[in-house]
């Protein structure tokens, strides 16, 4: 990463989320990074949230991150994953 900023590039930093529809602390975190989705991209951190619900429970994990993530997240947002 180093070389990277040294170049010019921004140095930036991938935070790896897991969670699951059930949990609510999980719900409440990545709602806060959505919240803070602008600031966080100016600090260089990208959010990758991986939904470890099983997939059977996906459906509802989606339908939970629409309703609860989506709405607050401004841009660049992150993706709906599944581990």
């Amino acid at each position: 990463m180093q070389e990277l900023a040294a170049k010019g590039a921004p140095a930036r930093v991938r935070l790896v989320n897991l969670w699951a529809q059930w949990c609510a602390p999980c719900v409440g975190e990545l709602s806060e990074f959505a919240a803070h989705g602008s600031e966080l991209d100016a600090a260089g951190v990208e959010i990758v949230a991986l939904c470890t619900d099983r997939e059977e429970d996906r459906a509802k994990a989606r339908e939970l991150y629409e309703a609860r993530i989506l709405p607050g997240m401004g841009p660049p947002g992150f993706p709906f994953r599944a581990a």
